[in-house]
């Protein structure tokens, strides 16, 4: 008898993390968890959809976000020692 299941879809990888569910959206980005295939960390990916910031004429908003998160991560952890923001990656992936 044949089985029904269907084989799972191979993960889409982003360098070395391996992309998995979506854990939050909003109006032109997600965030996903992923995997780092090189230990076995989990970390939290936003992915901006480029096609919606670029027709929208919403890259100084992306770029005033980015710098906000630079500045909140270097303030709020200059006393504290933080090892879960691993890096902020300008990647453009096209469909």
């Amino acid at each position: 008898m044949m089985s029904n299941k269907v084989p799972p879809r191979p993960r889409t990888r982003v360098g070395k993390y391996e992309m998995g569910k979506t854990i939050g959206e909003g109006s032109f980005a997600k965030v996903k968890l992923a995997k780092n295939v090189e230990n076995g960390d989990y970390v939290a990916i936003k992915i901006l959809d480029r096609n919606h910031v670029l027709k929208h004429n919403m890259m100084d908003q992306v770029q005033s976000y980015l710098l906000s998160i630079i500045l909140f991560v270097s303030y709020k952890f200059k006393f504290i020692h933080c090892d879960r923001i691993y890096q902020l990656s300008d990647i453009f992936l096209r469909h």
